[in-house]
């Protein structure tokens, strides 16, 4: 499983690349991968992202914009690969997105599109999931756009929209070992108690403390691992 992740990720001739909701520049570390790496622009509404993507990446030709993905500010053709990770959920018109990620693309450039799924998890992956539903639900509460990840038949969906030509595709995870399992479950648990820190005058806030312990109760039952992605490559 992850040794055709590698070999997909290595044989990508990346050239320029987009990579769209970077977020903290998580998947800039598999587009450091890729060969024939020319330079990378991560774009994000959030500000600070760029912060994080600096301290994480110093690379020279790695920087940061502020943009919003669903209105590029970019001319046509403008890069050799678009890479879309893991923000499928967040945006408010998925289709819109894609959309502008085809139209800065040069001709015969690749779309790699990363999705974490919710369906055929097992226990520790549901644990992830859970986690993910719970803070997806209070993003929303803020006001921000976040839904709940995916179906493995919704994300196909979303590619088989767009038209474009399916070089390669693989689904993926990283196990954590036992031997790191109860670290990561303690990080967590503080995660999910800093997200309701900000909720305390909310008036559900008895209902959404009910729902985060029980996660905690499933997380240190059933442990803790990365839900599956779906990778694919399109052109």
């Amino acid at each position: 499983m992850l040794v055709k992740l590698e070999n997909i990720i290595k044989s990508i001739r990346a050239g320029k690349v987009l990579d769209i909701a970077s977020g903290a520049g998580d998947f800039i570390d598999f587009i450091k991968n890729m060969s024939q790496l020319e330079s990378v622009t991560a774009i994000d509404e959030l500000e600070r992202m760029g912060e994080l993507i600096k301290k994480r990446h110093p690379e020279e030709n790695i920087h940061f914009i502020k943009m919003n993905a669903h209105h590029l500010d970019f001319e046509d053709y403008s890069f050799d690969t678009v890479c879309i990770s893991n923000s499928l959920h967040h945006f408010t018109d998925v289709n819109q997105v894609i959309q502008e990620a085809i139209r800065v693309l040069k001709k015969g450039g690749l779309l790699i599109i990363n999705e974490m799924c919710s369906d055929e998890l097992n226990p520790a992956q549901q644990s992830h999931d859970k986690m993910h539903r719970f803070v997806a639900k209070l993003d929303q509460k803020r006001g921000m756009s976040h839904q709940p990840t995916m179906s493995k038949k919704e994300i196909s969906q979303i590619i088989q929209n767009t038209d474009l030509i399916e070089v390669d595709h693989c689904e993926f995870y990283f196990p954590i070992p036992e031997s790191q399992q109860a670290s990561v479950i303690e990080r967590n648990i503080n995660v999910l108690d800093l997200q309701l820190e900000s909720f305390q005058n909310d008036p559900e806030i008895l209902q959404l403390r009910n729902e985060a312990e029980n996660i905690k109760e499933y997380m240190r039952m059933n442990g803790f691992t990365q839900a599956t992605s779906l990778l694919f490559v399109l052109q």
